[in-house]
């Protein structure tokens, strides 16, 4: 399986990938300290640097697949189409944790008034590139979200110690819209709610994930099933934990001296950062799914 990775930040769905030998094609992230991580680690995998270059990333996936075409005979290549709709293409997974300033509660919650709502952005992408599978991650904040100045009034009742009558109003929410969105390009979805915790991780960190698959296959309905029940949340295997003294990692990341060089930087990747082991349940799931298709 492929992966596209937008708003990469400093890889920490990149690295979960990594560990289920899922391979990154594309790297998107605008953050210059970011990419300089991005780089260190991932050296020959392209990064574009703005989510906006639709058609760059859609050449590099093109690219990808053409490689692929050239590298495989005619056995091979009738292997790895066997019920994928994209050609030559191993299945693709496009991955997204868009910015999460306009929905956090440690911000304004200005939704999609602020200039940092990249929801559309990143369909376009989806629907350019067509990926088999998609990852969305992002604050629990978002489920409250709404649109400003979207409210319609659906019922009314009048006071019973007044004339004045109380209007009920309904709202169009962020994750409805997104969830219209993603139905209308042609993927149906689940929703999950993992904190860090879940994977033992030593903070709580809730983080929403919205899983999408073309409705073609229609594997959906089983993804909740296969990244819960198998125990996953409480068992990531075979991947690094939390063995070191938390305290002690903290202070070596986050330590206060003005001389160190990119603090700053450093402290805002790590706080827009993902904890692989929170996406890695979900991703080992999605692999197990793409595994059984191709057993088929």
């Amino acid at each position: 399986m492929n992966h596209i990775s937008l708003f990469s930040g400093i890889g920490g769905t990149d690295l979960a990938c990594e560990w289920l030998g899922i391979k990154t094609i594309c790297l998107v992230e605008i953050d210059l300290f970011c990419q300089k991580v991005l780089h260190k680690h991932w050296p020959d995998v392209p990064i574009v640097k703005d989510v906006n270059n639709v058609e760059e990333i859609k050449g590099i996936v093109a690219k990808a697949e053409s490689v692929l075409q050239q590298g495989c005979d005619k056995k091979e290549r009738y292997k790895e189409t066997r019920n994928k709709p994209r050609g030559y293409m191993q299945s693709l997974l496009l991955t997204a944790g868009f910015p999460c300033q306009p929905f956090s509660i440690a911000g304004r919650r200005k939704g999609a008034a602020d200039n940092r709502y990249l929801w559309p952005q990143t369909l376009a992408v989806i629907e350019s590139v067509k990926p088999d599978w998609v990852v969305l991650e992002n604050v629990a904040g978002i489920l409250s979200m709404v649109f400003p100045n979207s409210a319609v009034g659906v019922a009314s009742q009048a006071s019973l110690f007044s004339a004045e009558t109380d209007e009920t109003a309904d709202y169009d929410t962020i994750c409805g819209r997104i969830e219209s969105d993603l139905r209308q390009a042609g993927y149906e979805t689940v929703w999950l709610v993992i904190p860090a915790c879940a994977v033992n991780a030593p903070h709580r960190r809730d983080r929403v994930f919205i899983v999408a698959h073309t409705t073609e296959q229609r594997l959906q309905g089983t993804i909740a099933k296969s990244t819960v029940s198998r125990g996953c949340l409480a068992q990531c295997d075979s991947i690094p934990g939390w063995t070191e003294n938390w305290y002690d990692v903290a202070s070596e990341f986050c330590r206060v001296d003005d001389g160190i060089p990119n603090r700053v930087d450093r402290l805002k990747a790590l706080g827009n950062a993902i904890v692989p082991q929170q996406i890695y349940p979900i991703l080992k799931a999605i692999a197990a799914l793409e595994h059984g298709v191709a057993e088929r």
